[in-house]
């Protein structure tokens, strides 16, 4: 019997080791005029990510002749990353356009260089961007130990990493579909119906909230749609001798600046939830440990303020929209504990959002 089709068809390719160099070198020498005369002597996979059917992530180390003269231009590292349906084409142009823009050499962000995206393979090749640590990292490290150096650090990354986001939205090139605030609400508003067909006893529950923020939503008006990141969360951000580095564009889009901001924002104040548990042990005395829990809601209140502040020196934003479009995230954190059972999970989002309606929408 013949052995089984690989789930991923390209992923031998890709980790074999002589048929990956070729297929490197063809994608460079096509994709651009300084590559056109390369020659790969070796390369060396290692895969990164493999969800089996669905995604892979290849990087591979590039060695090239010694008698090359023009391999010290020339990438020493390439990402390959595969795809389901037309996204990795949606990638690859969305880098296109900001590799062309005047990002790529704005000294406040570092992006990858698309290489080359081959549609039969659903295949997407791309440079690499130095790293350290990812932000999550360097959040979660600081607020789980609370160390003054580690805080200092993240304080000056998140300032960095604001100036980062303000860079990508003034690029001027606000192309591509356009996803707006009654795009995610649908997207919630399902989301709740699949969660109370599970949970019946949630049927309804949101409904107020959803139509609050909606009649607030409706109030205020969007900022211009700039090129949005689209899944901006500190998981993207990389961090490497003081310079930030932004990844993933698989989700880019026209959007307001809110969407991005939003998203970050509540996705920091998701990383507290992993930092406290490695925090110092629980107390077994219930108000000291209030104390500590809005001790740290405190500290997030700070550390995203701070960045929301950086952002609007650069790039004015209204702080409004930003509320909105975060409590529909956070929103979607309290869905999504439910969805996976897990009441831990829930006991600490629900507090986020009871104070973020506080603070910015009652």
């Amino acid at each position: 019997m013949p052995p089984p089709e690989p789930l991923l068809p390209v992923l031998p390719q890709l980790t074999n080791p002589v048929e990956a160099r070729a297929l490197l070198e063809r994608s460079l020498r096509s994709s651009a005029p300084a590559y056109r005369d390369v020659r790969l002597e070796a390369c060396r996979p290692e895969v990164l990510r493999d969800h089996p059917g669905l995604r892979a992530t290849v990087r591979f180390q590039l060695t090239y002749p010694a008698d090359v003269p023009d391999a010290a231009n020339w990438p020493d590292t390439l990402i390959a990353k595969t795809y389901e349906g037309e996204q990795g084409q949606h990638a690859y142009d969305g880098m296109r356009a900001l590799w062309h823009s005047s990002l790529a050499a704005d000294e406040r962000v570092r992006i990858a260089e698309p290489i080359a995206y081959l549609p039969d393979l659903r295949l997407l090749i791309q440079g690499s961007i130095p790293e350290e640590q990812t932000l999550t990292a360097l959040l979660e490290s600081a607020l789980s130990t609370q160390a003054p150096a580690a805080l200092a650090d993240l304080d000056t990354a998140m300032h960095k990493t604001a100036s980062a986001l303000a860079a990508l939205h003034q690029t001027g090139t606000a192309t591509g579909s356009a996803y707006g605030w009654i795009d995610e609400l649908a997207q919630v508003r399902a989301f709740t119906e699949r969660v109370a067909a599970v949970v019946p006893e949630l049927a309804g529950a949101a409904t107020p909230l959803l139509a609050t923020l909606d009649v607030y939503a409706a109030i205020t008006t969007p900022d211009p749609a700039v090129f949005a990141h689209g899944t901006f969360r500190p998981n993207q951000v990389l961090l490497h001798e003081g310079r930030v580095g932004v990844i993933d564009f698989d989700s880019w889009c026209r959007a307001e600046p809110a969407l991005d901001l939003a998203l970050f924002l509540t996705s920091v104040r998701d990383v507290r939830l992993s930092a406290i548990r490695k925090a110092a042990p629980l107390s077994t005395d219930p108000a000291a440990e209030d104390d500590r829990s809005l001790a740290f809601l405190a500290q997030l209140d700070t550390l995203c303020d701070a960045f929301l502040a950086q952002y609007a020196t650069l790039m004015p934003v209204k702080r409004a929209r930003v509320a909105i479009w975060e409590a529909l995230y956070l929103l979607t954190l309290v869905l999504r504990s439910w969805e996976r059972v897990k009441p831990v999970r829930l006991a600490n989002i629900v507090p986020l959002l009871d104070r973020h309606i506080r603070r910015h929408l009652v």
